[in-house]
């Protein structure tokens, strides 16, 4: 009876639709296996393999997602993380998603180091000029 009466109630019916709207909004799927692309680094091996980067307005739901790599399932990150620690530098493997499959070149990877090595060195050095002898000072940069 009380059951009844509590439905009876507007506030309760707005209730249920709202919640009822934002999982349509929100479009879930808890069955969902793999890794979803947040971000690809320009000029990467994936981006020259034709990866595109996602729009950072899109919605979870609607970015691309690795499903395999080599044919080797990827149901979650820590699946991901092992294989990619796993990588060889000059070996090709193919990412399978849920839009498109890629060949991507793994890469070695480097470290660009700058040194500030170099010097300016000061000297004077005496020139002759016909009759007269000046002092000239040069800059040279030595190591």
């Amino acid at each position: 009876m009380r059951f009844k009466k509590l439905f009876r109630n507007w506030k309760i019916w707005v209730l249920l639709l709202s919640l009822l709207f934002s999982l349509i909004a929100l479009h879930p799927n808890p069955w969902a296996s793999g890794v979803a692309i947040r971000s690809v680094v320009k000029d990467s091996p994936a981006y020259l393999a034709g990866i595109s980067n996602p729009s950072p307005n899109a919605p979870p739901m609607s970015r691309e997602v690795i499903t395999a790599i080599n044919n080797v399932p990827i149901k979650n990150i820590n699946d991901y993380n092992s294989f990619i620690s796993g990588l060889v530098p000059n070996s090709t493997i193919t990412i399978k998603t849920n839009k498109d499959m890629y060949r991507v070149q793994i890469v070695p990877k480097y470290e660009v180091i700058f040194l500030n090595e170099t010097e300016l060195e000061t000297y004077v050095e005496e020139v002759t000029n016909g009759t007269e002898v000046l002092n000239v000072t040069k800059n040279t940069i030595g190591k």
